[in-house]
């Protein structure tokens, strides 16, 4: 149960980053102070993951420790993204024909 509870909270946090992301948002639209307010609390987020990976890490370990059910269901929406995605790239960008 713990499990089905992270992977849920990890489709809201999608969601969540999806929303922050979008310009065009209709809340973004209507209420633009706040949209920046989370969009800079989003970037101040990375920056820290960026330059304090070892405490990063710690809290990850932590919280894993204290509920690995609910950690793993977390994680899980993240590492199906790429595989919702298409399945090959396209055999030219912008243009230029793909050398491989």
């Amino acid at each position: 149960m713990r499990f089905f509870g992270g992977f849920m909270r990890g489709l809201g946090d999608l969601n969540n980053l999806a929303r922050n992301a979008n310009p065009l948002d209709p809340y973004a639209i209507t209420h633009p102070y706040e949209a920046l307010q989370s969009k800079v609390e989003l970037l101040g987020g990375a920056v820290h993951f960026v330059t304090h990976p070892t405490q990063t890490g710690n809290q990850l370990w932590n919280s894993f420790l204290d509920d690995p059910g609910g950690v793993g269901g977390e994680l899980l929406p993240q590492f199906l993204i790429p595989e919702a995605g298409p399945s090959r790239r396209p055999s030219t960008v912008s243009g230029w024909p793909r050398t491989e």
